[in-house]
């Protein structure tokens, strides 16, 4: 078994400190499947300053943990940082994660943004559900569904934060990422709507494998980054 861990990050999240940058990187997940082949992966959202602002991140993903990685760049007319400016570049860079796990023929795909801390032995957990789409516990979003009782732990039916989100190879290989303002829908409900509604597969997520987020603040009102557009 295969298994790709993989983010997206921009500059200004690089740049805002460890806590924003590192903490999927916390523990190397593929301690808990020796016997499997898990590795990393992050697609990488370049402004002019290059790869300057990477420095611990390269040090961390590449360095110790012998991850690769991908760059992309956008110009937009956008001057701020702000949450659909943002989400564009996350649904591109989280399609460039999707490409890589396909080209490379990996099983499985685990998303976990940058400044969430799964705990060491979620890939096992999350596995053990043998289901194509599964989310991990972000217990900041506070999302909830239908209690699923066919499981000896905690399992319930809704759409998760792709913040900890692990998806089988007939998934991501077929539906992409993006938004729908339309209707006001951001990444995370689009993404599994359509998985829903094309492939008739509804998310799970495991109540009692935990991932810690230091907070759901909107990005407009952030006070440890830096909000201007190169």
């Amino acid at each position: 078994m295969s298994i790709l861990v993989a983010t997206t990050i921009a500059p200004y999240k690089a740049m805002a400190g460890a806590d924003e940058s590192l903490a999927w990187l916390t523990f190397d997940l593929g301690a808990a499947l020796p016997d499997e082949q898990v590795a990393y992966f992050a697609a990488i959202e370049l402004d002019p300053r290059g790869m300057e602002p990477y420095g611990p991140f390269i040090a961390r993903l590449v360095d110790q943990l012998g991850g690769a990685y991908w760059t992309f760049s956008m110009q937009t007319d956008a001057t701020e940082v702000g949450t659909w400016d943002r989400l564009i570049r996350i649904c591109t860079g989280r399609n460039m994660c999707q490409e890589y796990a396909h080209l490379h023929g990996y099983e499985w795909l685990l998303f976990l943004d940058t400044d969430v801390t799964p705990e060491p032995e979620c890939l096992p957990k999350l596995l053990e559900l043998n289901w194509p789409i599964v989310g991990g516990n972000v217990v900041k979003y506070g999302l909830h569904g239908r209690v699923l009782t066919d499981y000896p732990f905690p399992v319930e039916e809704h759409w998760n934060t792709a913040g900890m989100l692990l998806l089988h190879h007939s998934v991501y290989a077929r539906i992409p990422w993006g938004t729908d303002p339309l209707v006001g829908m951001t990444d995370d409900p689009t993404y599994q709507a359509l998985c829903d509604a094309r492939l008739n597969i509804k998310t799970r997520v495991r109540h009692d494998c935990y991932g810690q987020h230091p907070n759901l603040i909107p990005v407009e009102h952030r006070k440890n980054i830096d909000h201007t557009r190169y």
